[in-house]
């Protein structure tokens, strides 16, 4: 990302970002956190008395990047209008999170006892292409705060293509890839999760307090 910023600035005075960074406005944005929110599915839903309930926070998410403002300019110079950032910001994918947990009553509003963070590993994109696929992996750990004991860690890949015929303008289908990808790998983890309680929800409970003599 350096290398890009340098050489674009070596070619372009400061006085020509300023002009080209005023024509943002006609910029789409990023990928939009409410298009990557995991829908409910029957894998998904938890149970009336889960501990997961209203008990999760999101904590730190890492690892996804800010589109460069010089290159976010050139984007504009060369598609105008139908200029999109195909980057995935950190805040993106911690608002998609704390969407998709809330949407299942698991997001604490307060008295929060398990501490989601997530890292974005790899968002594989391709240069170009009619139907356009998008792989995500990303890890995400669930410590429970009462111990500081990990509960929780998975590693998840998946896969989104978006088709020619959702949007003929290329970076308009890779942002839709990036946000069908990000979607689908929430929704596999919030079902992992839930299995995880099932199988072991001794792990998932109030932990004991300590022993007093």
């Amino acid at each position: 990302m350096a290398s890009r910023r340098s050489a674009f600035t070596r070619n372009f005075g400061p006085l020509t970002l300023l002009v080209l960074a005023l024509g943002l406005s006609a910029c789409a944005g990023g990928s939009k956190p409410g298009a990557m929110f995991a829908p409910n599915t029957p894998q998904t839903s938890i149970s009336a008395n889960s501990n997961l309930r209203e008990a999760v926070g999101v904590g730190q998410v890492s690892g996804g990047q800010e589109t460069d403002p010089a290159m976010k300019a050139m984007n504009v110079v060369m598609m105008g209008p139908l200029a999109v950032d195909t980057d995935m910001s950190n805040s993106d994918l911690a608002e998609a999170l704390r969407l998709s947990l809330s949407v299942r009553t698991m997001l604490a509003s307060r008295d929060e006892r398990f501490r989601l963070e997530a890292s974005l590993i790899e968002l594989k994109q391709p240069i170009m292409g009619f139907d356009m696929t998008v792989t995500s992996k990303v890890r995400y750990r669930l410590t429970r705060l009462a111990d500081n004991a990990i509960i929780f860690e998975r590693e998840i890949t998946a896969p989104f293509t978006a088709a020619f015929s959702s949007s003929l303008v290329g970076p308009q289908r890779l942002k839709l890839a990036n946000e069908g990808s990000i979607r689908e790998n929430i929704s596999q983890f919030i079902a992992a999760l839930i299995a995880a309680e099932a199988e072991n929800p001794a792990a998932f409970g109030r932990a004991n307090r300590p022993r007093t003599s």
